[in-house]
């Protein structure tokens, strides 16, 4: 439910021609989403990530 919300909200800001306000509704929306981590990383890649803090 939240998430149709949040795009209701986006698409009435970009109609509106709020852009300020869209982009934070659309931060928000993306916010609500859970992020995918990729399965099956090598250990090289995750090393750099690591280091890099």
């Amino acid at each position: 439910m939240k998430i149709v919300l949040w795009t209701a909200l986006c698409g009435l800001c970009a109609v509106a021609g709020h852009v300020l306000l869209g982009v934070v509704a659309a931060f928000l929306l993306l916010a609500c989403v859970p992020v995918r981590r990729e399965a099956g990383r090598g250990a090289a890649e995750r090393e750099l990530i690591t280091t890099r803090g």
